[in-house]
């Protein structure tokens, strides 16, 4: 069965992170049937959380650990270890890293070497995300980094291309995973033979992917991604950083707090257009 993660939001109050919506909506996201939260992603706005806001969000979870994915990437490497190394002391599920983002072109042993010093810490999944990182991880360089003894488990492939997800596969171990990472790609990737998703819209429709995850193959997930891809395309329109706040309110009657500057909440008035459109969509909420 593939897997489901969740790049689970950050909520911001004030401009602190507020573990406890965080972690209440995470605990909405697990009943729901998510099988792993993944702290710290792009859509968790983990670039912009310092080391200790970081820790404490990874603290959050130390019942679950099991539960966990953390995003440890980050431009100090020394910070990176320090919470590769706390992650490892909770035995979470596994860590995963981006590239280091601010820094183009540096040389492919550089990379290799970055992604092993993490990976010896922990079981790591790359994370390829090169419209907002400016690398492309290809399949090419996940060979040389296996290869370099790094303990990679698999990747988050974030690329509009089916086939370079494929490639991925098609030239790794057969343990390796490989996730999707665009929501409108979840079905011909799973279909394809991927391992699952990582999925932004899990935070605000996560029992419609979840239905998508499950039945792939079926009328009943080619429903599924219909749905998500409408409502994902609302989303884009209005913001998508900042709208994955407001859907979680709209469509679930809970508060998943703000983003952080320079991602700002919607007004209200935003938020109403944004509902009305949502009902139309989604008019029987989060359900196939």
């Amino acid at each position: 069965m593939p897997d489901l993660l969740v790049p689970v939001i950050t909520p911001f109050e004030h401009g602190a992170v507020s573990i406890v919506k965080l972690r209440k909506h995470s605990d909405f996201l697990l009943k729901k049937g998510v099988d792993f939260i993944f702290l710290n992603g792009s859509t968790g706005l983990g670039p912009s959380l310092n080391l200790n806001e970081r820790l404490s969000i990874l603290h959050a979870f130390e019942d679950i650990p099991e539960k966990i994915i953390v995003q440890v990437g980050a431009l100090n490497l020394d910070e990176s270890l320090a919470l590769a190394r706390e992650a490892a002391k909770m035995k979470v599920h596994a860590i995963a890293t981006l590239p280091p983002y601010y820094y183009p072109r540096l040389p492919e042993e550089w990379l290799i070497r970055y992604f092993r010093t993490i990976a010896d810490v922990y079981p790591t999944l790359l994370y390829n995300f090169p419209l907002t990182t400016g690398y492309d991880i290809t399949a090419e360089m996940v060979g040389k980094v296996l290869a370099s003894g790094a303990n990679i488990i698999g990747i988050k492939d974030t690329v509009p291309d089916i086939n370079h997800m494929l490639q991925l596969k098609w030239s790794t171990p057969p343990d390796f995973r490989v996730y999707c990472g665009p929501d409108p790609l979840v079905m011909s990737a799973l279909r394809s033979g991927l391992d699952g998703v990582v999925g932004g819209s899990g935070n605000y429709v996560p029992q419609i992917l979840r239905t998508l995850v499950d039945h792939f193959n079926d009328d009943t997930g080619t429903r599924a991604q219909k749905l998500i891809q409408a409502i994902t395309s609302v989303a884009r329109k209005y913001g998508q950083w900042s709208a994955n706040y407001a859907l979680v309110e709209i469509l679930h009657s809970h508060s998943a707090g703000e983003p952080r500057s320079p991602i700002y909440p919607l007004d209200d008035a935003t938020k109403s257009n944004m509902a009305v459109e949502v009902g139309k969509v989604l008019p029987d909420g989060d359900s196939v």
